[in-house]
């Protein structure tokens, strides 16, 4: 330090003489050291303050980093969660129009013993209280009708007495009864059609937990 000293310029009343230092030199040097540690804690204490700082940000960064991903996840689980709701809407849809497809062409491609027979069996069950049953037929099926009411009937052990007569109003394929007190019920196969893809609709709802576990399996096997 002293030979620091030495090979410095100092203003006059602090140069060093005959290699004596003076106090006066000491004391300033002193406070320049004291001056220099104070600064260099000083600096020291804002560069940890710094390093802190930074490390909040880059704490803070990274929490809004991630709460922007668990948002946009969440955003996306979502929108997946429409998406396949959607898609399950969609399949129990589609099913129940191949459904009617499939049983309008079963019932158009059918014989016509079994489409007479479709439409007896009908009218028996929404007759079920009538003690006799009075069918009309179109003309050129009246005897098909019985044939088929009598086989209905027997299979259904049902002992009601019964009667075909033809009316000429009556399509083909299209039965009437008359019930006791003047009731008549008609079905067709029109709209008999139309009753069953009534009841395979009202069974949509359905067909949505039963595709998610068709489809859940068939990960599980792939």
């Amino acid at each position: 330090m002293l030979n620091l000293i030495k090979r410095v310029h100092f203003p006059e009343g602090l140069q060093i003489s005959g290699g004596v230092v003076k106090a006066a030199l000491l004391n300033h040097v002193s406070t320049y050291h004291d001056l220099l540690n104070q600064a260099h804690r000083q600096a020291q204490i804002i560069l940890r303050d710094a390093n802190d700082e930074a490390e909040r940000i880059k704490e803070k960064s990274r929490q809004l980093a991630a709460n922007s991903v668990r948002e946009d996840l969440v955003s996306l689980k979502e929108i997946t969660a429409r998406k396949e709701n959607n898609l399950l809407d969609n399949s129990s849809s589609i099913c129940t129009e191949v459904c009617v497809v499939v049983l309008e062409q079963f019932i158009s491609t059918a014989s016509d013993f079994l489409k007479i027979k479709t439409l007896a069996e009908a009218l028996v069950i929404r007759s079920h209280s009538a003690r006799e049953l009075n069918l009309q037929a179109n003309p050129d099926q009246v005897d098909l009708v019985k044939k088929v009411l009598a086989e209905v009937l027997a299979e259904q052990m049902n002992l009601r007495k019964w009667n075909v007569k033809a009316d000429e109003e009556l399509q083909p394929f299209e039965l009437k009864i008359s019930t006791a007190n003047g009731a008549e019920i008609n079905v067709s196969l029109n709209n008999l059609i139309a009753m069953y893809k009534e009841e395979i609709e009202r069974l949509e709802p359905a067909l949505v937990p039963v595709i998610k576990n068709l489809e859940v399996n068939s990960e599980s096997i792939s």
